[in-house]
């Protein structure tokens, strides 16, 4: 290559460096958080530009506010999970409220509006129900809520993994990992959708829970029941900023405190007195052979704890 040539190459480079320096925007991640979209009509179903959207969390009272475009779309993205009464108004047209809107982890919630013509003072309220069908991405997952993760079967080490396996494309529970110890909730090894489960990713609140050389290739860190919001298990075509998991994407959601002071104490026992005798284990059951029937094997389980909520003043 001749020096005008290198010269040539080098100013091209630069150009092109540039010039993506320029038009790539950051892109705002959606692990931890979920979306409100939609759009604004009037009564004969044309767009409506301006109107002024208004979120506001029922819980917490975080509030966050959008306009729509020329093209009558809007959107709010970065929500925290939870339930949000949504206000528009525009000018000429009544106020539009709709309550109860659920908004889950890594989900886009569409909400179309239909603006009346009347008064400001004048308002039309829509209360809410749950969508059906997730119309606007193409991710495959399963949520698991606080009442599902609170009140279903989750073995002895009371481990919200266990209800991971109701999740399609979980196969298999290739046992514990880690110890009673450091880790009390033991973490679950479940393959899913043909993969070692190594190739799951976990993640807490937005932080890797995964540790490779661990046996099992389970998460790190288990947090107990009572501090979950929300666990959602994405299998298929989800987000590129969950790129670490090879088979499933698995965010779990802290609960966050609220306006009201709010809190709950577990304590859970297990000893060998509640557990069955082994089927072919006669000696257990009753005397055999003249013998007296056998003691079951000492094993007692104590797992104590809770957790404390409310606003910061």
């Amino acid at each position: 290559m001749t020096s005008r040539g290198r010269v040539a190459f080098l100013m091209s480079f630069l150009a092109l460096s540039l010039s993506a320096a320029v038009v790539v925007k950051p892109l705002k991640g959606q692990v931890l958080y979920g979306s409100l979209l939609g759009t604004v009509t009037d009564q004969s179903g044309a767009v409506l530009p301006g109107a002024h959207i208004t979120v506001v969390n029922s819980k917490t009272g975080l509030k966050r506010e959008a306009d729509s475009d020329s093209s009558g779309l809007y959107s709010i993205p970065n929500l925290p999970e939870g339930t949000y009464d949504l206000t528009a108004g525009a000018k000429g047209f009544k106020e539009y409220k709709q309550t109860g809107v659920e908004v889950g982890v890594g989900g886009q919630v569409r909400v179309d509006i239909k603006m009346e013509v009347g008064l400001v003072s004048q308002e039309v309220t829509v209360s809410s129900s749950a969508a059906v069908l997730q119309t606007t991405k193409a991710e495959v997952s399963t949520s698991l809520s606080t009442v599902a993760i609170e009140n279903l079967p989750t073995g002895l080490y009371r481990n919200f993994q266990s209800l991971v396996l109701l999740t399609p494309g979980a196969v298999d529970n290739y046992g514990f990992t880690g110890a009673v110890a450091d880790t009390p909730e033991r973490a679950i090894a479940i393959p899913i959708n043909g993969f070692d489960p190594a190739f799951n990713s976990t993640r807490i609140d937005g932080a890797q829970s995964i540790f490779l050389w661990k046996p099992g290739g389970a998460a790190l860190y288990i947090p107990p029941l009572e501090s979950i919001q929300e666990v959602r298990v994405a299998t298929n075509s989800y987000d590129p900023e969950k790129g670490m998991a090879g088979s499933a994407a698995v965010d779990v959601i802290t609960k966050s405190g609220t306006n009201d002071l709010h809190g709950v104490l577990f304590w859970y026992n297990h000893n060998q007195h509640f557990d069955s005798c082994e089927a072919f284990d006669v000696n257990c059951k009753s005397k055999a052979n003249g013998l007296p029937p056998t003691s079951k094997p000492k094993d007692i389980l104590n797992d104590m704890g809770g957790n404390l909520g409310g606003p910061i003043k």
